[in-house]
């Protein structure tokens, strides 16, 4: 009698706390039970698992866990070998660990620019797909019925798309997740959430599409057909505009996340040091500090690079001025800390509270620039769709007028080509 096998075939991370693992076991006699064994220290959990058919799939919730402590995972089967007694094999042993709060969203955020980052290679996917379709098209412009090779191609065609189809579907539910593990709540992150959505929505249409033209195609419609593939196609462009409108709204979200991570270092670091102002502190404490906030400040202009507003803000007088004075003055308070006059040390005390007050007013200067971004976007927004309503009242007013004219012609009256035009 053989031992049992067990495999772990993924192990996903869920929520901060939350986990879903696969899996897959077997015996040549039964299996008697599948056990989850998590040892944290020298302390072992161990819980029975409900029997499947060879398969199954364990939710594990460990909220008990305090960020950053680490714990060993692995399965354990079990034999029905009643005659010499239960044989058990273990699995593969895991090491996880519970992520905080901070590493969650960055994690999230890298996956989001990811995403965002991939523009690229999402279009070129639209574009093969609307090749594919005109390619269908130009095949049966002159064919007015289909045989079975036709059929054949056509199908193996139409089940190449659907297959893409469902991979864009995938990726925008992952996306989905991950943009719901962002703690703080925007208008871009809602935004984004109605148009990823949307997307999928329209992608049930494309599918309908789909197996409407497979349809037409055991009845050998050639004119339906057709015009099957241009509604494919007039779809598919809808879509790859949606993505474009989505991949702009997520480079805004991430840029803003970005720039309100170094905000909130800024205002940190004026916390921190104004409680040093009241304490002994070394250089090497106050050189960091310096190095922290020069490398805010140059991440800070990178983002600048990708918007012109806070490019804009950061090369004014005042700021550059203010980031001037946070370096002199945390120079100023490196050199004479650790001095044995009493009078230095006051000096350097004083430079690290001018540092740290110059530091909360960048950082409300910055804020106040990130708040003026969101209302001018939400204008903006506002303004299109006003535009767009008052182009379709006019659009619906000039039909009506056409309408009331040619109710006014003879069939044959030259005037009418005029009112189409």
């Amino acid at each position: 009698d053989k031992s049992p096998s067990i495999r772990i075939l993924s192990l996903d991370s869920v929520e901060q706390d939350r986990w879903k693992a696969s899996l897959s076991y077997s015996d040549d006699y039964g299996v008697s039970k599948v056990q989850r064994i998590i040892k944290i220290n020298d302390r072992l959990i161990v819980s029975d698992l409900v029997l499947e058919n060879g398969r199954l799939l364990d939710e594990l919730r460990l909220d008990s866990l305090i960020n950053g402590e680490q714990l060993e995972l692995y399965y354990r089967v079990w034999d029905n070998d009643g005659f010499n007694g239960s044989k058990y094999t273990d699995s593969r042993k895991l090491q996880l660990g519970v992520l905080s709060a901070e590493e969650i969203e960055n994690k999230a955020l890298q996956s989001l620019k990811s995403y965002a980052g991939s523009k690229a290679e999402k279009q070129k996917a639209i574009e093969e797909y609307d090749e594919s379709l005109s390619g269908l098209q130009e095949s049966l412009v002159t064919k007015k019925s289909l045989d079975w090779k036709d059929k054949e191609a056509l199908r193996d065609q139409l089940t190449k798309l659907s297959k893409k189809r469902e991979e864009r579907i995938k990726e925008r539910e992952a996306l989905k997740e991950e943009l719901n593990k962002l703690e703080a709540d925007s208008i871009q992150k809602e935004e984004l959430n109605k148009r990823l959505d949307e997307i999928n929505k329209k992608e049930e249409d494309l599918r309908k599409l789909e197996e409407e033209l497979k349809d037409l195609m055991e009845k050998l419609d050639m004119k339906d057909i057709k015009q099957k593939l241009e509604e494919l196609r007039k779809e598919n462009k809808e879509q790859q505009r949606r993505e474009e409108r989505m991949d702009d709204l997520l480079e805004d979200l991430t840029f803003q996340r970005d720039v309100l991570k170094e905000i909130e270092k800024l205002q940190e670091m004026s916390r921190e040091l104004q409680k040093m102002s009241k304490e002994d502190v070394s250089k090497e404490e106050l050189h960091e500090k310096k190095e922290s906030f020069e490398e805010s400040m140059e991440k800070l202009k990178e983002l600048g690079d990708k918007k012109e507003a806070l490019k804009e803000k950061l090369g004014e007088e005042q700021m550059k001025a203010a980031e001037q004075k946070v370096k002199e003055d945390l120079a100023d308070a490196t050199e004479k800390a650790d001095s044995d006059s009493e009078r230095k040390q006051q000096q350097s005390s004083e430079s690290m509270e001018e540092a740290s007050e110059e530091m909360q007013e960048m950082s409300e200067s910055l804020s106040s620039m990130m708040m003026n971004m969101q209302a001018n976007a939400l204008k903006m927004n506002i303004e299109s769709l006003r535009n767009i309503l008052e182009n379709l009242k006019r659009f619906s007013l000039d039909v009506e007028e056409s309408g009331l004219g040619i109710g006014d012609l003879g069939r044959d009256d030259p005037a009418f080509r005029e009112l189409l035009v």
